[in-house]
């Protein structure tokens, strides 16, 4: 095969495309993934002070919490949210009636006032320590964990990517097709002087055209250059064969 300008700048541009498109899907993909899983966290710490909200105290002013929930994703069994309180010192443990029939990790201990965000099992849990007062003062340690079921947030984000990946294949079809338009256009001046070289051979034209691409105008010159020189030697040969026909047609005189 032939070395083609074109096919050399179509693979060039296609492969930029490809890498663009490319890294383009990946950071966008990327930062969907992380903006997603931020705002789940955010909503599992804004269930933890929904919580804090509802607590209660018992007659001692340790944390209670009531049966029902604010939030109706807690109440319901296997609903997707789920809500532990363990009290590391009174023994008090309490879950929403979401987590019936399940369990959720066991939490490895938290000092006071830290929070720990980490998967498991499909779910994404948010572990938050308090200490809660009672009545005589006394700061009674407690570990709060909600969880999300993931699932919603796996579909949400295969959504996304299956949609990105969408757009992203046919505007990289749509871009190779400008640029093979663009291509064709670009080279159409070198189609044109192909173009005008062959009807000088074949004498319907003396001379290159003068309208071209600045780039080309030291290969037009150089092409109309080497025609006038063709021309002319060409001409000195008509003349010279001219010269010698009428030389044989006079008679010598001695």
């Amino acid at each position: 095969m032939k070395p083609s300008i074109g096919r050399r700048l179509l693979l060039v541009g296609t492969l930029l495309v490809a890498v663009f498109a490319g890294l383009a899907g990946w950071s966008l993909d990327s930062a969907f993934r992380r903006a997603s899983e931020a705002a789940l966290a955010e909503r599992l710490q804004a269930a933890v002070y929904t919580l804090l909200a509802t607590a209660r105290e018992d007659e001692q002013g340790r944390l209670r919490m009531p049966d029902d929930l604010p939030d109706p994703q807690f109440n319901r069994p296997d609903a997707g949210r789920y809500a532990r309180i363990l009290g590391l010192q009174d023994g008090y443990r309490w879950h929403s009636r979401s987590l019936l029939g399940r369990e959720l990790p066991a939490s490895p201990a938290l000092a006071t006032g830290r929070t720990r965000l980490y998967r498991s099992d499909g779910l994404m849990l948010l572990d938050q320590a308090i200490a809660w007062d009672d009545l005589q003062g006394r700061p009674l340690p407690y570990l709060i964990t909600v969880a999300s079921d993931t699932r919603a947030l796996q579909a949400q984000q295969q959504q996304f990517r299956a949609t990105l990946w969408g757009w992203l294949g046919l505007l990289s079809l749509l871009l190779l097709g400008l640029q093979l338009a663009a291509l064709r256009w670009g080279l159409s001046p070198l189609y044109r002087i192909a173009e005008a070289i062959k009807r000088v051979e074949q004498g319907d034209a003396r001379a290159l055209p003068r309208q071209v691409p600045v780039e080309l105008e030291p290969l037009t010159r150089n092409l109309d250059a080497l025609l006038r020189q063709a021309q002319a030697r060409q001409e000195r040969v008509r003349n010279s064969l001219a010269d010698l026909a009428h030389s044989l047609k006079t008679p010598l005189t001695l």
